[in-house]
């Protein structure tokens, strides 16, 4: 996807907005597993789990299913209330948080990129 989106999530990550959770699939295949103590992290990689330096650097795989559910999650953490996300054609995607007539909407030319303009608004 595009660089901007790749440093709009380092940007969330270093302010504490968005963070990597479990399932979560970085641009090189990695799945994320959890953080350990030592400020390391625990990957799968073709089936295995290695123990790789912090998180620091890598970016979601934007169009994995499972990245794109924790999110989601983290949309509904940060906000407070439940989450839809809309395909409005021409590569246009809305993530909305709250009531449908009532609740808050943010934009973006792909899935992604609205959820992580909703982390940006959040809280």
């Amino acid at each position: 996807m595009s660089k901007e989106l790749d440093e709009k999530w380092a940007e969330l990550v270093a302010n504490g907005r968005a963070k990597w959770m479990p399932r979560m699939v970085d641009q090189t295949g990695r799945t994320f597993v959890q953080h350990v103590d030592c400020g390391e992290a625990l990957w799968r990689w073709s089936g295995c789990v290695v123990r790789c330096a912090a998180v620091k650097g890598r970016v979601p795989d934007w169009d994995d299913p499972a990245t794109l559910g924790a999110l989601v999650g983290q949309v509904e953490a940060r906000h407070g209330g439940p989450v839809s996300v809309l395909y409005l054609g021409a590569d246009a995607w809305r993530c909305t948080v709250g009531v449908r007539h009532t609740g808050r909407y943010w934009h973006g030319p792909s899935k992604a990129e609205a959820l992580l303009n909703a982390l940006e608004a959040a809280p």
